[in-house]
């Protein structure tokens, strides 16, 4: 399975750094919520809050999640079963609804970003250089990435967004 052993070390590269970027963007979504769900909660009258259900606290919570990044879910429910199903969770365009997600994960097109996470998986970075390397660094040069109020503007404006650049690298 190539999610547990290294195959490519340049796709082994870009595989890890999306995986852990995307978990990122998903703690952060999650950080989110449960800060937004606190200060909901900070109002309300302490014999209230005696009485949630947890449960259902938990519950609210993770449909907050669902509807502000479904991936999130997925992602989380594919590390703990290694990735698989490989249909869900490795789609082959970014899963992400928000732009502002799509740029955060072309962070691992950049070659300082892939070359910190060779030496980090041991692996020597002259190794994952080359023509593909080199390509991707002037594709994100060139790209003109939407800022966050753009990005914010488009994901408003948008239903669900379209993917910009492959998820399966």
């Amino acid at each position: 399975d190539g999610w547990k052993e290294l195959v490519d070390k340049r796709n082994d590269v870009l595989r890890f750094c999306v995986l852990e970027t995307a978990m990122d963007y998903c703690k952060r979504i999650t950080n989110q919520v449960a800060n937004d769900l606190v200060e909901e909660l900070e109002g309300q009258d302490p014999e209230v809050l005696k009485g949630l259900d947890i449960e259902a606290l938990e519950a609210d919570i993770l449909q907050r999640i669902q509807d502000r990044e479904a991936y999130c879910k997925v992602l989380e429910d594919c590390v703990a079963a290694d990735m698989q199903p490989a249909e869900q969770c490795q789609p082959q365009t970014n899963p992400f609804q928000n732009p502002v997600a799509w740029r955060y994960m072309e962070a691992c097109l950049d070659s300082d970003v892939q070359k910190q996470y060779a030496e980090a998986l041991g692996i020597d970075p002259s190794d994952i250089a080359g023509p593909a390397a080199e390509a991707a660094d002037a594709e994100a040069a060139d790209a003109e990435a939407p800022t966050a109020t753009e990005a914010e503007a488009e994901a408003a404006s948008s239903e669900a967004g379209t993917a910009k650049k492959g998820w399966g690298m």
